[in-house]
């Protein structure tokens, strides 16, 4: 059972690895960082953006969170399967909609055009 726990938990890392690549390139990247809803990329335009660094580091910080919540459950998953599992959910299924309304308050905050609606939002 051991084994199952660590194999679990690498998992949860592996999975953690993109979202980890996503946040790094968004604090580094010079222009807007586009964020994928749904099949469509919302590729906002520098000029459309109030602060594109700041823009940045919110999708990056919105990344890693993502990622923070499935290491940690990857961990808790080493000691007990059944709470990893458990907080894998929490992160998932709840995650997703705070992801979605995180997101949009990041395009309300940022965007100049108030008639510009976030891709998750139409």
């Amino acid at each position: 059972m051991i084994f199952a726990d660590l194999v679990f938990g690498v998992i949860c890392g592996l999975i953690a690895l993109p979202f980890i690549g996503v946040a790094v390139w968004a604090f580094n990247r010079r222009s807007p960082m586009p964020f994928f809803a749904g099949g469509v990329a919302d590729n906002p335009n520098p000029e459309d953006i109030t602060d594109v660094k700041a823009y940045n580091r919110a999708i990056g910080s919105l990344c890693l969170c993502g990622a923070v919540g499935l290491v940690f459950s990857g961990v808790v998953s080493i000691f007990s399967m059944t709470m990893g599992i458990v907080a894998l959910l929490i992160v998932c299924i709840p995650g997703t909609i705070i992801l979605i309304v995180g997101y949009n308050r990041i395009h309300s905050k940022y965007f100049r055009h108030s008639s510009t609606k976030s891709p998750i939002a139409r």
